[in-house]
């Protein structure tokens, strides 16, 4: 297959004589597709975007990555496909793509250019920090040196799970690139929004395809992903504000006619640098050139997506700084900007947009203007946006899975640490007495981790309640484990003598290691509150000398010394425990910063708080929702 002269086609697509009437003539249009974050392939974007028109069209999807690097020719550099494999409307429908990725790969390669993620994510708080008006936010300083401890910890989290997941894509389990995410993400949002020059190449990457797909059609709808969608709506205003300074190179916005956007972080950008914005604004863009009629703007949005968001701030902006941009897009915010429940893993959900045959059957019906082929069943109706697919219990379950391994995680950490200290004290116990006290400790150490973190990861207000909660359900496991079948058991009797040492007696014959447990939460709270920056640190290191202190006193058996096996497998046992811990507890960071602020989308409420551009609806939204404080 060969590239084909939109021009030559359109004119004369099966192979007769050209139309002499412009109204015989097949409408002429051209999708153009602007591709998000990583190391993307040329054509690879706008290959996956004709696939979908294949599959609206009913025809199976064979168009390789090689048949769009052939020579391009004509005045448009649009792909037609023609041919009996191909779908008859393909005929007066074009295909492009504006690839930016090699402009930012090199800085990002070179590795001295941009800046490296934690420290670039640190300068974005401070931004907060500086922008935070009157203290709208109820934050202080302390409180965002801990965001920023917060931060540091999620991208760990991220860098230990990335390692995690390069072991599971080597079994052939599966394959996800966390790496991709941070780094990439991160990287190509540093160009396109701190760096001038490279934005500016990106841009005029944009304005060259736009201008060339221009010449010899009748509408352009642009598909745009993650940072892309960025890109694409800067080149719009630009396009709308700078029209009547040159209207010969700006005269392609008048065909562009559709905008889809997916997995948008067009909101973090509007409240994150404002400054990117300014030039649109009214005292520097005063007579746009407003689109007629305006452009179809659809914005879609996994609730698992960490990237993509509403585009509430955007809508905000264009109604107070920009009002005379208002009736340039026609972008609904009850129907055209819709956040749904469609796919099943959280962060990958940010690359499922393109196999979504519903998400872009309903833009190619209802934006392109493009009917499906009808078949021998009933065709599919993609005259609705698309909804959630999953069910209320299927959300919980996935919602539920990733505590469930933070739970697990802290069972092996145990059981690893038991059956060592078991083996080197010549310790013999049943299998089931084995169980039941792993058990009992792992569901202790849950509780004193979330007790710790919640809090921390929320605030006083809303974190002692919830992590008061979650601890006192995981203390009572413990207890009817342990404690109601073993009263006088080893593990209270090491937390009695701290206390009996200390001349502490416990009120309501608490449990001894339950009361040492709340001692060590109380600690890290203090700790938390003075040191912010030690992070994890403030749970693991007391935890530890406790953990210590237990298998010191069981090795004396509280009397006399027993003999004992080799001490090196104890030792492994400990670095063992030490890190599954530390694991579980990242884990639990991250799993539940995504449920609070990402899928509840209270990050970007939380960010339009701390920068004062919430709007009305909003305000009012969020007091029928009684949404949890922020953080």
């Amino acid at each position: 297959m060969e590239s084909i002269d939109l021009e030559q086609t359109l004119a004369d697509p099966k192979g007769h004589s050209p139309s002499k009437s412009k109204k015989e003539s097949p409408s002429k249009k051209v999708i153009v597709a602007v591709h998000g974050i990583g190391d993307q392939f040329n054509f690879a974007t706008i290959q996956t975007v004709a696939y979908r028109f294949f599959r609206f069209f009913g025809s199976p999807a064979g168009v390789p990555l090689g048949s769009f690097h052939a020579s391009r020719v004509g005045s448009t550099g649009a792909f037609l496909f023609q041919g009996k494999e191909y779908p008859e409307e393909f005929c007066r429908i074009g295909f492009d793509e504006v690839y930016w990725a090699s402009i930012p790969r090199e800085p990002e390669k070179e590795g001295h250019t941009i800046e490296e993620a934690k420290k670039w994510a640190t300068t974005i708080v401070e931004r907060l920090n500086s922008r935070n008006e009157t203290g709208r936010s109820g934050l202080n300083n302390k409180d965002y040196e801990k965001v920023r401890s917060v931060l540091d910890e999620m991208i760990n989290t991220l860098a230990v799970l990335e390692r995690l997941c390069l072991i599971a894509k080597k079994a052939g389990v599966f394959e996800f690139d966390l790496k991709t995410i941070l780094t990439a993400y991160l990287g190509d949002v540093q160009i396109v929004t701190e760096f001038a020059d490279y934005r500016e190449k990106i841009l005029a990457q944009f304005y060259a395809v736009m201008k060339k797909v221009s010449n010899d059609c009748d509408e352009i709808h642009i598909v745009a992903h993650s940072e892309g969608t960025v890109v694409a709506f800067l080149g719009l205003l630009t396009a709308m504000c700078k029209y009547h300074d040159a209207r010969a190179e700006w005269s392609w916005i008048e065909k562009v006619r559709g905008l889809l956007t997916i997995g948008s972080p067009i909101d973090k950008h509007v409240i994150l640098w404002p400054e990117l914005w300014k030039q649109f604004e009214r005292e520097t863009c005063s007579k746009p050139f407003l689109p007629n009629p305006p452009i179809e703007w659809r914005n879609f949005y996994d609730f698992g997506d960490p990237i993509g968001f509403e585009v509430e701030s955007g809508r905000e902006w264009m109604e107070t700084k920009t009002s005379h941009l208002n009736t340039a897009f026609n972008f609904d915010p009850e129907k055209h900007d819709r956040g749904f429940y469609r796919y099943p893993f959280p962060g990958k959900a940010h690359n499922d947009y393109w196999d979504d045959e519903e998400l872009f059957g309903h833009f190619i019906r209802t934006v392109v203007d493009e009917k499906p082929k009808p078949t021998g069943k009933k065709p599919p109706n993609y005259a609705e946006p698309p909804g959630n697919r999953f069910w209320p219990p299927s959300r919980l379950i996935v919602k539920t899975v990733p505590y469930l391994l933070v739970g697990l995680l802290l069972f092996v950490a145990v059981y690893v640490l038991y059956k060592a200290t078991g083996t080197a004290f010549n310790r013999e116990e049943g299998s089931s007495v084995i169980f039941r006290h792993v058990a009992g400790l792992a569901s202790l150490l849950g509780g004193v981790t979330l007790m710790a973190r919640i809090p921390r990861l929320t605030n006083l207000k809303f974190g002692v309640p919830v992590g008061t909660l979650a601890f006192a359900s995981l203390t009572a496991i413990y207890y009817f484990l342990i404690p109601h079948h073993e009263p006088d058991n080893r593990f209270s009797n090491f937390a009695g003598l701290i206390f009996n040492w200390a001349g502490v007696v416990l009120p309501f014959n608490l449990d001894s290691l339950i009361g040492l447990a709340i001692v060590v939460v109380l600690l890290v709270y203090s700790l938390n509150h003075i040191v912010p920056k030690w992070g994890l640190k403030t749970l693991l290191i007391p935890g530890f000398v406790v953990v210590i202190g237990m298998i010191v006193y069981g090795s004396t058996g509280s009397a006399t010394t027993q003999a004992h096996g080799p001490l090196w497998p104890l030792l492994l046992a400990l670095a063992a425990f030490l890190y599954l811990w530390w694991l579980a507890a990242l884990i639990f960071d991250l799993v539940f910063v995504w449920h609070l602020f990402i899928q509840n989308s209270q990050a970007m409420e939380n960010l339009r708080d701390m920068t004062g551009k919430r709007t009305v609806r909003e305000r009012r939204r969020r007091k029928a929702t009684a949404r949890v404080p922020a953080t």
